[in-house]
């Protein structure tokens, strides 16, 4: 059985801390510097488009920290992720049909005051659920007040009341 020291690598030098120190400072600082040029999409809620960008991200910077991966290759791989993403975002604005593609499509759950059973279905969104965002939302109780609500591809549900008379 392996001894604290070796598994935590306690004898570990000096030297060898404080170069996982500085690098780790320094990431941190230069992965600010790239979620700054990202822009605010790539950490906000969003798509799995987003979120996938976040997540990759995250994982390059690491690899720069712990030395698994050459440093300023590191920096560069992440660095165009970042730029790749802007690209697609831009790419997204221009094209809807291309942001469908990379961003998915909304759902249409309630239409003209009725649900859509086969769309809440396929969305794993229960009657529950959408009564959760309209009373968060919109302060409506019931689903009789409901005009119509949407899946977003973000994953948030949007409800829009009926006009009331």
């Amino acid at each position: 059985m392996p001894s604290l020291t070796d598994l935590f690598e306690l004898d570990t030098d000096l030297d060898t801390f404080i170069i996982f120190a500085v690098r780790a400072v320094v990431v941190f600082g230069i992965t600010i510097l790239y979620v700054r040029l990202g822009g605010k999409r790539i950490f906000d809620k969003n798509s799995a488009f987003d979120i996938v960008a976040a997540i990759m991200l995250g994982s390059i910077m690491s690899r720069a920290i712990t030395d698994s991966a050459p440093f300023l290759p590191t920096l560069a791989a992440g660095a165009l992720l970042v730029a790749t993403h802007r690209f697609m975002a831009y790419l997204s604005y221009k094209s809807d049909q291309f942001g469908n593609i990379i961003k998915g499509v909304h759902t249409t759950l309630v239409r003209d005051g009725q649900l859509l059973e086969k769309n809440m279905s396929s969305s794993h969104i229960t009657e529950q659920d959408l009564l959760s965002a309209a009373r968060t939302q919109a302060r409506i109780q019931s689903l009789e007040d409901i005009q119509a609500a949407y899946l977003e591809r973000s994953g948030d549900i949007s409800i829009i009341p009926k006009e009331k008379t």
